[in-house]
C-alpha cells in the first residue's frame, strides 16, 4: 500500500514539472501568431506613388497661388538727380569775355536753358552758371559774390540782372543800335546784307517789333 501510494505520488509530479515549470497554465498559449505584412502588386505600388505626386503638385501649385496673390513688393526709392552731371550732359558753353556784348547774352540764355532742362533751382543754377565763366568774367563773378551780404540768398534773376549790366553796356548797346539805323547794303551781297541786318536788330527790339516796319527798315537799306 505505502510503496504504491509513493509510486503513483511521484509519477504525478514529474508530468506536471514537465509541462509546466511554474505549475500553472502558459498565459501566450491562446495568442495567434501576427499576420503576415501585406502583399503589393506593381500596379499598386505605382498607383500609390502616381497619388503621392499628384498631391505634391497640388501643394505647390497652391502655395504658388498664394504668392501671386500677394501683394507686390512696394518699389526702391528713386535714387537722387544728379543735375549738375545732367547739365553738364548738354555741353554748356563757357563765356571769357567779348566786345560783341551781344555774345554775353547768348551765352546767357544757352546757359539758363539748359539749367531749366535740368530743373535746378536759383541756387544750382548760379553755381552751375558760374563754373561755365572764365578769365575776366569768372573775375567779375569772385568779385560779385564775395560783396554780397549773404551769396547763398541771391537769386538768379538778381544774377543775370547784373551780369548783364556788367557785360553788356548801355553804350555799346546804343553804338550798335546806331550801326543798325545806318545800315546799307552797299557792296554786299544780299546774303550778307540780311544777315547782318538780323544781328544788328537784335540790339533794337523796339524797331523791328512790328513785322511790317521791319520789312520797310530792310528795304530802306537797300
Amino acid at each position: 500500500m505505502n510503496a504504491g501510494g509513493r509510486g503513483r505520488g511521484r509519477g504525478r509530479g514529474k508530468g506536471r514539472g514537465r509541462g509546466n515549470p511554474g505549475g500553472g497554465l502558459d498565459p501566450n498559449a491562446n495568442i495567434p501568431p501576427p499576420p503576415p505584412p501585406p502583399q503589393f502588386h506593381v500596379a499598386q505600388l505605382m498607383a500609390m506613388q502616381t497619388q503621392i505626386l499628384h498631391e505634391i503638385a497640388a501643394t505647390m501649385a497652391n502655395l504658388l497661388a498664394q504668392q501671386n496673390q500677394a501683394p507686390p513688393p512696394p518699389p526702391p526709392p528713386p535714387q537722387p538727380r544728379d543735375k549738375h552731371r545732367e547739365f553738364m550732359s548738354h555741353k554748356p558753353p563757357t563765356y571769357y569775355h567779348s566786345a560783341d556784348p551781344l555774345q554775353a547774352d547768348d551765352w546767357l540764355k544757352a546757359v539758363e536753358k539748359m539749367l531749366d532742362i535740368a530743373q535746378c533751382n536759383d541756387r544750382e543754377k548760379i553755381l552751375y552758371a558760374s563754373g561755365r565763366l572764365e578769365g575776366s568774367a569768372a573775375d567779375w563773378c569772385d568779385s560779385y559774390t564775395g560783396a554780397h551780404a549773404n551769396p547763398a540768398t541771391i537769386t538768379w534773376l538778381e544774377f543775370k540782372n547784373h551780369f548783364r549790366s556788367h557785360h553788356i553796356l548801355a553804350g555799346v548797346i546804343k553804338l550798335k543800335k546806331k550801326e543798325f539805323l545806318s545800315l546799307k547794303q552797299g557792296s554786299m551781297y544780299v546774303s550778307e546784307y540780311h544777315d547782318k541786318f538780323i544781328q544788328l536788330s537784335r540790339y533794337t527790339l523796339e524797331d523791328v517789333a512790328d513785322d511790317e516796319k521791319k520789312q520797310e527798315l530792310l528795304v530802306d537799306g537797300r
